[in-house]
């Protein structure tokens, strides 16, 4: 491959070559098991291996995003640190394109932008300790790169990005101006801004403790930061929780905590904010369903789980959920980053009694109900939740904050999940569930079937509405497995 610039080399799913030594009887019947194992279907789901990266090598890191209807990846090997990764663009047909990203290795990728015959790569540049977006166009006909003129100064800090058809938007934010700047950029220049007055200074938020995601694509992993910002059609919503801390002896009885929810229409520049307050020192997790609230309490004995109407401020239902203790009823599911596990049919006594910090997901099920995935979680070690092509620079933190991008790392890092699934809606309440209709809990149950007992050496999911994209190394030295999973 070049070592300057972006190129196209096609490549296609390899074919499993073994079955050409053995009898034409034999094939047949390897072929329709194969088939029956890749191409799996229960309940209203479906998932079969899209394609295989046959690399064996360990995988160290993956930065994925969705690039219209294609799939993008960008694979770092621990064998190649220093050469930068492997970008691989896979279409819906299986079949992928070879990406050299070299030219970026040193450079955190934000975006893939399509627009007519080429792909806009958006990454950042540090000048100076000063940060710019700037753009490598590649052409989709012939697969040559080159520089664009883009050469755009981030304002503060990126808190969030996504795409809608050509152009790139991105949500900034300065420290002490409370405010948050909508960008859009069309090609190599700012196209629109918009302002958004804020009660909070949001510019001033840590690193790690923002994350974006749009509503159809939430993740384990962004539902856990203590402050969302989420993006639902013609909305951008901002959801603050204020809990007690566990073991906070200074707080006093009559402390009033509360969840802060800012919503921004995207028709104008018009903001409004809701604050919903608690009064107990439990802690709990808030998210958007629609132009709702809904709030997760986590309780010693049950669990509270209201619903809050948005415009109005008032509460809609609470419902209370009792957590069975027999092992045969048990739904609460362990997802072990660390070790790369899922667990399943344990005992849930004490599931809610020690709350190191929790998270709640809302999915939509159906026209009148929800699902909710939600549970408890605790981090295991101080490991970045977002990497460059090769190797960050330390200004670079300056104008990113953590999953803020669109191309962002897809592993679940060394983050301990336990949750459950609860399906209802706000005027009749919720109810947990054995078995749903959650794709989420198709996975799961898709992992326990084949992880065996040592677990995926690596695993990361994309999420792309109706569709969740699985990238499984199951050894060290196994290819890698990209399955997709629709409802």
């Amino acid at each position: 491959m070049p070592e300057r610039g972006l190129s196209y080399q096609s490549v296609v799913p390899r074919a499993d070559l073994n079955v050409l030594c053995l009898s034409r009887h034999y094939c047949m019947i390897r072929l329709l098991l194969t088939f029956a194992l890749l191409s799996l279907s229960f309940n209203d789901f479906a998932q079969n291996v899209l394609t295989q990266i046959n690399s064996a090598e360990r995988v160290k890191a993956i930065n994925g995003m969705m690039i219209g209807s294609n799939l993008f990846l960008n694979v770092s090997y621990a064998s190649n640190e220093n050469d930068g990764a492997a970008g691989l663009l896979i279409r819906p047909d299986g079949t992928s394109v070879q990406v050299n990203t070299r030219i970026l290795k040193d450079k955190l990728l934000i975006a893939g932008v399509l627009s007519g015959d080429s792909t806009s790569f958006y990454y950042i540049d540090v000048v100076k300790k000063v940060a710019f977006l700037r753009a490598w166009v590649i052409s989709n006909q012939s697969g040559t790169g080159s520089a664009s003129s883009c050469r755009i100064e981030i304002p503060g800090q990126i808190y969030g990005s996504f795409v809608e058809g050509d152009a790139l938007y991105l949500l900034c934010a300065m420290k002490n101006s409370y405010t948050l700047q909508l960008i859009r950029v069309v090609g190599s220049s700012v196209n629109s801004t918009k302002n958004y007055k804020l009660s909070i200074d949001l510019g001033k938020m840590k690193s790690n403790a923002v994350a974006f995601f749009e509503i159809d694509n939430q993740n384990f992993r962004g539902s856990t930061a203590s402050m969302r910002v989420v993006k639902d059609r013609r909305t951008i919503w901002i959801v603050a929780d204020e809990p007690a801390e566990q073991f906070e002896d200074t707080t006093k009885p009559s402390t009033i905590f509360k969840t802060t929810v800012v919503r921004l229409d995207r028709s104008n520049e018009g903001s409004e904010v809701r604050t919903f307050y608690e009064q107990s020192r439990n802690k709990f997790a808030s998210a958007i369903s629609g132009e709702d609230v809904v709030r997760v309490i986590f309780a010693r004995k049950n669990i509270r789980i209201q619903h809050f109407y948005f415009h109005s401020g008032k509460l809609i239902n609470t419902s209370l959920v009792s957590l069975p203790l027999q092992h045969t009823r048990d739904s609460v599911y362990a997802r072990s980053g660390s070790k790369g596990l899922v667990f399943k049919g344990f005992n849930s006594k004490g599931f809610a009694s020690f709350v190191p910090g929790c998270f709640l997901i809302t999915d939509s099920l159906d026209a009148s109900r929800q699902i909710l995935t939600f549970g408890t979680y605790i981090n295991t070690s101080n490991v970045p939740v977002i990497a460059p092509i090769g190797g960050l620079a330390v200004a670079t933190s300056l104008a990113i904050t953590a999953l803020s991008l669109i191309a962002r790392d897809i592993s679940e890092g060394d983050t301990d999940y336990t949750y459950i699934y609860a399906i209802g809606n706000g005027t009749s309440g919720y109810h947990m569930v054995n078995h749903s209709n959650a794709l989420r809990q198709h996975i799961d149950d898709y992992e326990l079937n084949l992880q065996g007992s040592a677990g995926f050496s690596y695993k990361g999911y994309i999420h792309a509405g109706n569709t969740i994209y699985g990238i499984l190394q199951r050894t060290k030295r196994s290819p890698i497995e990209i399955v997709r999973f629709q409802q």
